[in-house]
């Protein structure tokens, strides 16, 4: 008869020096959210989830190892800290602090920083004078080791319309030139080209896609990582009770790369004036199972 290993009795005894390293095996590597994503802009009518935004405040949250022990604590703060808010002496930052996620966690050298933020929250809000967003991005960006930025393909598509490069409209912050040459300050840029993707699904059954222990509820994947890919959106044949909502089909994000070739092309005047785009694609777990009579698999 075997026995199933559940727990491990001798951790305590091991050197201190080992216990960290596994303490920060179990940090997890987020998509830190400089704001809330908008369900009403992301979606249409069909919601897949009712708890978007706890799914934020999950990943916002220190990781679940600085609860197990003050050993396990300490590791989590020598590696991560509430995310400071940007250079007082900058107001183009610090106005746009007013949209962002209340005092996130931030692990700097495991991390990249993403911006859910789009044009229509302006038009909606009328609040075209708070800040700068994508500076505040770069600006989080830079500060750590990956130097990675991510976006939302609506941020460029707004831009992508307009006829005069220098003219800038009442609702934008930018015109179409502006805001290329401060795009062009970064060699790349991660670029989110689908709506969302929610997975609902138990922790135990995510396989460490969000983290050992689900606590990156946040996650991007780069379109030509296909084995990554493929693991994400083939979760739900390994559990019985997970759901993926929505889905894709292989012309849909074709028709979606097309579209961000055409908005940089449109916005920088050709892709070879444009820094590197690389699309991807954002997928979210929710462990509420707040929707699954409304998510499809």
């Amino acid at each position: 008869m075997t026995t199933t290993v559940t727990q491990f009795h001798l951790f305590l005894k091991l050197p201190t020096e080992i216990r960290c390293m596994i303490w920060c095996q179990c940090l997890p590597q987020r998509v830190v959210e400089l704001d809330y994503p908008r369900d009403d802009i992301i979606w249409d009518d069909d919601l897949p989830c009712r708890a978007n935004s706890k799914i934020s405040i999950a990943n916002n949250a220190p990781p679940l190892i600085s609860r197990v022990c003050h050993e396990a604590r300490a590791v989590a703060f020598r590696k991560g800290y509430i995310q400071p808010l940007p250079d007082h002496s900058n107001p183009d930052l610090m106005d746009f602090t007013r949209y962002m996620c209340d005092r996130p966690w931030r692990s700097p050298q495991r991390d990249l920083i993403h911006l859910n933020w789009e044009p229509w929250v302006d038009i909606e809000w009328e609040s075209y004078s708070w800040g700068d967003p994508v500076c505040c991005l770069m600006w989080y960006a830079a500060r750590t080791r990956s130097d990675q930025a991510s976006i939302v393909m609506g941020l460029l598509q707004v831009f992508a319309g307009h006829q005069d490069p220098d003219r800038r409209h009442r609702q934008d912050r930018w015109s179409r030139s502006e805001l290329a040459e401060l795009m062009r300050e970064r060699k790349s840029w991660s670029v989110v080209i689908l709506p969302l993707i929610v997975i609902h699904a138990r922790p135990r059954a995510t396989g460490g896609l969000f983290g050992l222990l689900a606590d990156a509820p946040v996650q991007l994947v780069a379109v030509d990582d296909q084995a990554r890919l493929d693991r994400f959106m083939g979760l739900d044949q390994a559990a019985p009770d997970v759901t993926i909502s929505p889905r894709f089909t292989p012309e849909e994000l074709a028709l979606a790369m097309e579209a961000l070739r055409d908005t940089v092309r449109a916005v920088f005047g050709s892709e070879g004036n444009a820094p590197i785009m690389q699309p991807a694609i954002m997928f979210r777990l929710c462990t509420k199972m707040c929707n699954r009579s409304a998510c499809t698999s």
